[in-house]
């Protein structure tokens, strides 16, 4: 093939096969050196009998690092998108099965006892209707951008507080821990006050309520307080003289937490 060349060929075209066939002579050489699928290794091996039998010398002779490029991006292609199934695999975690679902999570976790009660007792106090303006501004200046990035996050990296804040910056996983012993305080009182409220809840199906009136022989603290804040001091908490004494167990109480 080489006393061809030099026989019917010029200078430019002789150095176009040298370049080439040293081209394929790497190409074959990263082949061989890489680990691969048995598919993979099959059409590798045909490509180079092709080579070596001289048929891909049959057509243009340019072609042939384009033909091994694209058979080495074939490869590489295959290769990422495995890793990405294994890893894929190995980080799938559990997701809403619909999108009402997904609200009606997001609006138990947000919703609670300050927006029943706390809210309207804070606005009568703070001006009434008056009060609204400011929060409403409030509101769409800071508080529902905070709380959909909160989302947000939460939708993207699917980890708990923790360790969504050390994916956002190692120096910021200390936020992720004060959440938790935020959520750990919150926890203490306020599943006491859902005990209270179930309490309650309970002694209201009586015909007669119970902190409705003093009991029967009245006690002197409930005409000088109320019947309300004679039950809630004496019956519900029932408290004792002094911090110094602990008192007896509430056991409707202890059930009602439970």
């Amino acid at each position: 093939m080489k006393g061809q060349v030099n026989k019917g060929m010029d200078t430019s075209s002789v150095f176009t096969i040298e370049s080439s066939a040293s081209n394929w002579r790497e190409s074959r050489e990263t082949l061989t050196t890489d680990t691969h699928t048995p598919v993979q290794m099959s059409r590798r091996n045909s490509f180079s009998s092709a080579m070596e039998s001289g048929s891909i010398f049959s057509g243009s002779i340019g072609s042939v690092p384009s033909k091994a490029s694209a058979a080495l991006s074939t490869d590489a292609l295959l290769l990422k998108q495995k890793t990405e199934d294994i890893e894929g695999q190995s980080t799938e975690r559990e997701s809403w099965d619909n999108k009402v679902q997904y609200l009606l999570a997001v609006v138990g976790f947000a919703v609670g006892l300050g927006n029943v009660w706390r809210f309207p007792y804070l606005a009568q106090k703070n001006g009434g209707g008056a009060f609204l303006i400011p929060y409403v501004i409030m509101l769409a200046i800071e508080g529902i951008p905070l709380f959909y990035l909160e989302l947000a996050v939460g939708q993207r990296l699917r980890k708990g507080a923790i360790g969504a804040w050390n994916e956002v910056s190692p120096f910021l996983g200390g936020i992720g821990i004060a959440c938790c012993f935020v959520s750990f305080w919150v926890a203490l009182y306020y599943n006491t006050i859902i005990a209270w409220c179930l309490y309650y809840l309970v002694l209201s199906f009586r015909a007669t309520l119970p902190w409705a009136a003093c009991p029967d022989p009245v006690p002197k603290e409930c005409n000088m307080s109320s019947p309300t804040t004679y039950f809630w001091y004496r019956k519900t908490l029932d408290i004792s003289s002094s911090v110094e004494e602990t008192g007896n167990l509430n056991w409707w109480i202890l059930v009602s937490l439970f």
